[in-house]
């Protein structure tokens, strides 16, 4: 067992050991005095910042990993970490492993659904190293991305006809004038209708997706009805803006970790 809190390096000073009462499981705990148990939370969050243990192994062979984790700040969202053993990733599934949203501490053995992964060690000192990466959400915030570089280059070429106080009742013929910026903004509709299923597959909570959602409906009606565009540009601006708060918010990956368990591969996970 290896505390989490008694770290060998970390990636950033503001990565800190936290305490917690919430669980009388917690490791170490006391019933009155304020112990030092778990570190990363709301601290650990950003990609590319990691947290590194020194393990010492005992006898030579496969090990599986388990983690008694904490992700209760995100809802509905997976979090993910890749794993290195002596700064090298061990093989490709470790690349990313994902931890589930919960209100409570869950232990979470690195693996698939039928078994776990197993990792091998010779005998002596090691370095297990915890990275925070974006995983299988690191594709559709890169879209999502791509999506607001187009959408704010279709918005200032809709301003430089219509101003920023268009007349909603004048016809600015941005279908003839603009035919560039109609094809983005069907394209983008389409774009992120396809983003907002993605994220509805891989978020537990479906109200991840209303952000892109809401702005695939108003491009088709922008599209559909060029005549509606200048009375929108307002809203297509607000609009851009969530989604650019949300791609922000979505990269964030907290996890509060108390201990890392290594066992041998016919041990029971507690």
């Amino acid at each position: 067992m290896v505390q989490a809190e008694k770290t060998y390096e970390k990636s950033a000073q503001m990565i800190y050991p936290l305490s917690d009462r919430s669980s009388p499981a917690t490791i170490p705990n006391h019933h009155t005095n304020i112990r030092l148990n778990t570190i990363g939370g709301d601290h650990w969050k950003l990609p590319d910042q990691w947290i590194s243990w020194e393990i010492d192994i005992p006898s030579e062979g496969l090990y599986k990993i388990s983690v008694r984790a904490r992700q209760n700040l995100v809802h509905g969202l997976k979090v993910n970490r890749r794993i290195l053993i002596d700064g090298q990733v061990p093989f490709k599934e470790a690349e990313k492993n994902s931890f589930e949203y919960s209100t409570g501490w869950k232990m979470t053995t690195l693996g698939t659904e039928d078994e776990p992964y197993l990792f091998y060690f010779s005998k002596g000192k090691h370095i297990l190293t915890m990275e925070t990466t974006l995983g299988d959400l690191g594709p559709i915030l890169r879209d999502a991305g791509n999506s607001i570089y187009s959408l704010n280059y279709a918005y200032r070429k809709i301003l430089m006809i219509t101003g920023p106080g268009p007349d909603i009742y004048r016809d600015y013929n941005i279908d003839v004038e603009l035919p560039d910026v109609m094809q983005i903004l069907a394209e983008q509709s389409l774009v992120l209708s396809d983003l907002a299923g993605q994220i509805e597959a891989y978020a537990d909570d479906r109200s991840h997706a209303a952000t892109l959602k809401r702005l695939s409906h108003m491009l088709t009606k922008m599209y559909t009805i060029p005549f509606l565009i200048p009375r929108s540009i307002k809203e297509l601006k607000i609009n851009v803006g969530s989604l650019a708060t949300w791609v922000h918010t979505s990269r964030e990956q907290p996890l509060e970790v108390d201990y890392i368990l290594l066992q041998g591969e016919d041990k029971k996970v507690p």
